[in-house]
C-alpha cells in the first residue's frame, strides 16, 4: 500500500545521512533513515559519534515583541534623559531658547517609549531640574559667601529652582501630549466601508 513505510538499503541510509546531519535532508527522507537506523545496527555503529542538524526553535512573538517593547523603552527614556540635560546645560546662557523645542521633543520621546506610563516624563523633567538648579544655586550660595542677602539667596535656593522646573515639565507635557493624542490617532482602525444608501430609506 502507498500508505506504508519501506525500509531503504544500507547504502542509500548512509549516503542521506550526511544530508540529515547538515538538515537539508527532508522531512520524509529523516523519517526513513531513522526508521532504518531503529533496526540496523551496522548502519547506527557506521553513524555513531555524529549528532543530526537540529535547526533552532523559531522565537515566539511574545519574546520578540518583549525584546522590542525594552529596546523602545530603554532608547526612548534615553532620548528624554539625555533631552533633558542638554536642555539644563543651556539654562542661564544665549542658547537657553532652544529649549522651547528641546524639551517637547524630549517630552514626546518620554511618553511614547513609557505608554500608559506617560505622566512620568513631565514628573521626571520637573524633579531633575529642580534637583539639578538646586544643586547648582547651593553650590553657588556654598563659593560665594556674602553676595546675595538672607532673602535673595532663600529665592536663588528654592524659588527660582522650582520656578524653571515648572516651566520645563509644562514644555516636556506638552511635547508628551501631542506624542500621545498623535499615536492615539495612528492606532485607531479604519472605519468600515461605507453602507450604501438607499433612497427613501429602503432597505
Amino acid at each position: 500500500m502507498s500508505g506504508e513505510r519501506t525500509d531503504i538499503p544500507c547504502q542509500v541510509c548512509l549516503d542521506l545521512w550526511p544530508l540529515v546531519c547538515d538538515g537539508v535532508a527532508s522531512e520524509e527522507s529523516c523519517r526513513l533513515v531513522e526508521d532504518h537506523l531503529a533496526h540496523c545496527p551496522s548502519c547506527r555503529a557506521e553513524t555513531a559519534g555524529e549528532t543530526p542538524f537540529l535547526p533552532p526553535s523559531p522565537p515566539s512573538d511574545e519574546r520578540v515583541l518583549a525584546a522590542l517593547r525594552r529596546r523602545l523603552l530603554a532608547g526612548g527614556l534615553l532620548l528624554a534623559g539625555l533631552g533633558c540635560l542638554v536642555g539644563l546645560a543651556i539654562t542661564y546662557s544665549a542658547n537657553m531658547f532652544y529649549n522651547l523645542i528641546l524639551l517637547p521633543l524630549a517630552g514626546a520621546a518620554g511618553a511614547l517609549a513609557l505608554g500608559r506610563r506617560w505622566p512620568w516624563a513631565p514628573l521626571g523633567c520637573f524633579g531633575l531640574t529642580y534637583l539639578w538648579l538646586f544643586l547648582r544655586a547651593g553650590w553657588e550660595l556654598l563659593t560665594r559667601p556674602g553676595s546675595t542677602g538672607w532673602g535673595e539667596g532663600l529665592s536663588l535656593l528654592l524659588f527660582s529652582p522650582f520656578l524653571m522646573a515648572l516651566i520645563y515639565s509644562l514644555l516636556t507635557l506638552v511635547g508628551a501630549v501631542i506624542a500621545r493624542l498623535l499615536a492615539f490617532v495612528f492606532r485607531r482602525e479604519p472605519d468600515g466601508p461605507a453602507r450604501p444608501h438607499h433612497p427613501g430609506g429602503a432597505k
